[in-house]
């Protein structure tokens, strides 16, 4: 028993220490997450929604309003030790694309730890 929680101390030890790194094998992952390189490729006005499925991949979400349709992709990161210093990682990126299927438009939100909104 004494070996089993010197372990578990250890391990947390280490991951504690290990906080300045961005992304950790241990950490909770959903969804896709989009690098700025990523947005770069798509062209407000000429890449289409194929260009945005081969870069990206399948949307979370779809959605029409008036004639456009739009894409949503959400992704988050949380640390598997929440107390190590470092915090939750979340993004929602959206694509919206008029009836041809050529983007007009692109968001990314970068949400805050602890924002709920």
């Amino acid at each position: 028993m004494i070996r089993q929680l010197f372990a578990v101390f250890a391990f947390s030890a280490l991951a504690a220490s290990s906080g300045c790194s961005s992304t950790s094998a241990f950490d909770y992952q959903y969804g896709t997450p989009i690098t700025d390189q990523q947005l770069a490729a798509l062209v407000e006005g000429r890449s289409t929604s194929d260009d945005v499925f081969k870069a990206v991949g399948k949307p979370d979400k779809k959605g029409q309003l008036s004639g456009r349709t739009f894409w949503s992709y959400h992704y988050i990161r949380s640390p598997a030790l929440p107390f190590g210093g470092r915090k939750q990682y979340e993004q929602v990126v959206v694509f919206e694309f008029n009836k041809d299927g050529t983007l007009q438009k692109t968001r990314k939100k970068l949400i805050p730890d602890g924002d709920a909104s």
